[in-house]
């Protein structure tokens, strides 16, 4: 579990310090936010992702940061964002930096590469010790074969070893077409902590 970690956090900052970056080259008035969240976001890689648990509630938070992050690349009218959490129980433990890889997946593999008509949804629902996450984000009209990479590997990979015989990942790739949304990407995570 702790190679596994220590994959997913240079992965994660990697992609977030690329987007600071790039907020500095246009000299934009949202890289000091943007800086401060970091510095939150690393606080959080540097001190609680080391725990084996942590409570959903600071999972979610941690989620709830990184969108507002990566909001502020996108004005209004580029990206339209959906984001609904329900939980029943805030303090119920979960594994750190587990449900952050599908939201980031969303804004690094699909909306970041279009330049109109974005979106993202994210409902994260914990019900009875039952977690459903459901991350769906557009695409370019034809998505790539495997855009998950590294993080996402990790994610199937931490599900094997912390919830066996508890926990579902799918992953739909283009797959699902509707007209309201088209042509996107939906990751479905699924775990009993009962």
């Amino acid at each position: 579990m702790r190679a596994l970690k220590s994959q997913l956090q240079p992965h994660f900052l990697f992609n977030t310090i690329n987007n600071l970056y790039a907020l500095a080259r246009m000299k934009s008035e949202k890289t000091a936010p943007v800086a401060l969240q970091l510095a939150n976001l690393l606080r959080f890689v540097l001190y609680e992702a080391r725990k084996p648990h942590i409570p959903i509630e600071m999972e979610v938070k941690i989620l709830r940061d990184y969108i507002a992050l990566e909001q502020l690349r996108f004005d209004d009218e580029r990206l339209q964002l959906e984001t609904i959490i329900e939980l029943d129980d805030p303090q119920q433990p979960v594994a750190p930096l587990l449900l952050l890889p599908l939201v980031e997946n969303a804004f690094k593999h699909g909306v970041g590469e279009l330049r109109y008509n974005a979106w993202v949804q994210v409902f994260v629902r914990l019900k009875d010790g039952h977690l459903r996450m459901e991350v769906a984000n557009s695409v370019i009209s034809r998505p790539e074969p495997n855009p998950e990479g590294i993080g996402i590997a990790n994610v199937q990979r931490q599900l094997e070893l912390l919830y066996p015989g508890r926990s579902r990942l799918r992953l739909y790739n283009g797959e699902v077409q509707t007209p309201e949304t088209g042509e996107h990407y939906r990751a479905i995570l699924e775990i009993d902590f009962k």
